[in-house]
């Protein structure tokens, strides 16, 4: 029974499965929901896949083995499973299916509307640390490598380029816009050196672009002549359909949540890890910490990995008040569960307050490798004089971990 109202319909009954291939119609679509009943053969079904919105799949009639994420159950009627927007999962009949999907449009429409857009953040703070770090991490992975294609993951590549412009934000102006009054220091050190003159050569840097990490390993990669292979993944629209105008044949892009078992993530010579954040009750969308830590190498893994994590403000500790803002628990916590993994944690904090202080880098490198990321990493805080803006007593780098003895006082 269907009115302007309500449809009243019995879907057991509503679509039979074929004999072969599948099946299926449209119940209701409308500005909120999408919802669509399918029905199957035996041994047919759907490859795995994402899709771009939060999906609920409802088994209504028949057995199938159903794949989401990294689990793999038998569904009957009853089997109700929920999912978030571009979680990967299969659909494999076992006896004839009915099943219906629901997609819920509205709640990815609010979703959207909270992507992180790095062409915002782009150049700031955060950046420098990430960049010289990461430049100090491919170079010294390059001294050692001895095979013919080097492997280079990014499970959060983002945009290929971001555009400096004053309508996108400002964070650029006091990152690399700051640091480049002082370009008569960055031959201090060689991997300053080469990011700078790399991607630092106007005096004026509004209506310039600064580049993604992926187009700045890219590029590492080109100029030592080195034969490589990019596995890139975005969730979102724009930054995949600028990774794809950018690389083209040089990359394989993904538009969906990288795994942790994936060929390419295993294989990887380096991984790099670059959430926005972490998932909090304010920041759902961000992936969780139990998410992330399951990309960690092993202790006697091969693979080279690096980590960068923002740190957070906290006003209030205890209901007593912080001035300055101290760093979110969830950092803390996660800095000291890597510590006790064995790897080497960079904390850097370059604000004295606002929303996001500072940051951490996590590596596996070690010995002369480790030492030339620290020491990266703390010449670009002198030369950007961080320390000077930094209260009394308060550090602008901190090293805990496996190499903690390799970072230069500033």
């Amino acid at each position: 029974m269907t009115t302007e109202n309500f449809q009243i319909r019995q879907l057991a009954d509503e679509l039979q499965p074929p004999e072969t291939g599948k099946n299926s119609i449209v119940l209701s679509d409308d500005d909120n929901t999408k919802v669509v009943l399918f029905a199957f053969a035996a041994d047919d079904g759907v490859a795995e896949h994402v899709a771009p919105m939060p999906a609920i799949i409802q088994i209504i009639k028949g057995e199938a083995s159903l794949t989401v994420g990294e689990e793999t159950i038998v569904g009957k009627p009853g089997t109700w499973i929920q999912m978030a927007a571009n979680t990967p999962h299969s659909i494999k009949p076992q006896t004839p299916v009915v099943m219906s999907l629901m997609l819920l449009k509205q709640h990815s429409k609010l979703v959207e509307k909270k992507v992180y857009d790095h062409n915002t953040k782009a150049g700031n703070h955060g950046d420098i640390v990430k960049h010289v770090a990461l430049t100090a991490a491919i170079r010294c992975a390059l001294e050692s490598f001895n095979g013919e294609v080097f492997r280079y993951a990014d499970t959060f590549a983002g945009y290929a380029w971001n555009p400096l412009n004053d309508d996108k934000g400002l964070e650029w102006k006091q990152g690399i816009g700051e640091l480049i009054k002082r370009r008569e220091r960055f031959g201090e050190n060689p991997d300053i050196k080469h990011w700078a003159n790399s991607y630092l050569i106007d005096d004026e840097l509004a209506g310039t672009q600064y580049p993604g990490s992926s187009v700045l390993v890219r590029d590492i990669l080109k100029a030592r002549g080195v034969g490589f292979t990019l596995s890139l993944w975005d969730t979102g629209d724009d930054p995949v359909a600028s990774l794809k105008v950018e690389f083209e044949d040089d990359a394989t892009i993904y538009q969906r949540p990288a795994r942790p078992d994936e060929d390419a993530v295993l294989n990887a010579d380096v991984l790099f890890i670059d959430p926005p954040g972490l998932k909090t009750k304010g920041k759902r969308e961000y992936p969780s910490w139990q998410e992330i830590k399951a990309f960690l190498p092993s202790k006697d893994s091969p693979r080279l990995f690096m980590m960068w994590l923002p740190i957070k403000a906290v006003t209030m500790r205890d209901n007593i008040p912080l001035k300055p803002p101290g760093e979110d628990s969830l950092s803390d916590t996660v800095r000291n569960e890597l510590t006790e993994l064995g790897f080497t944690v960079l904390k850097v904090r370059y604000l004295p307050s606002g929303r996001t202080i500072g940051c951490q880098i996590i590596h596996n490198f070690t010995g002369d490798a480790a030492r030339q990321i620290s020491d990266a990493v703390s010449t670009a805080i002198e030369i950007a004089g961080w320390q000077d803006k930094l209260p009394t007593g308060m550090s602008a780098i901190s090293a805990y971990g496996k190499s903690a003895a390799s970072v230069p006082e500033i």
